[in-house]
């Protein structure tokens, strides 16, 4: 439940939001992720290549892309029918959790 607005370049800290009942933390970044995230921003985000098996196309070319957003969650939903503003691996009826509020 990251969002562009966690991290703090200037301190080169990220703020991980309550989790599992645990309070709010800052956890520092390596410096080989800094410089990782500032090529990502630099760049425009990620551009992963890769090929999939798919039953009768064969195998499939597939190329999956991630900006990183001026604001709001790093990995937005893109669905639209999604119930929650941010991608998710669970399944259910969900609530958009507020800050105090944690799913």
């Amino acid at each position: 439940m990251l969002t562009a607005e966690s991290f703090d370049w200037c301190r080169n800290v990220v703020v991980v939001p309550a989790l599992k009942g645990q309070e709010e933390t800052e956890k520092v970044m390596p410096s080989r992720a800094v410089t990782l995230f500032n090529d990502w921003w630099r760049n425009g985000g990620l551009r992963v290549s890769c090929v999939k098996k798919q039953g009768n196309p064969g195998i499939v070319p597939v190329e999956e892309t991630w900006t990183w957003p001026a604001q709001g969650y790093l990995f937005p939903a893109t669905r639209k029918d999604s119930k929650l503003k941010r991608r998710t691996k669970d399944l259910g009826t969900f609530k958009e959790s507020s800050s105090s509020d944690v799913l």
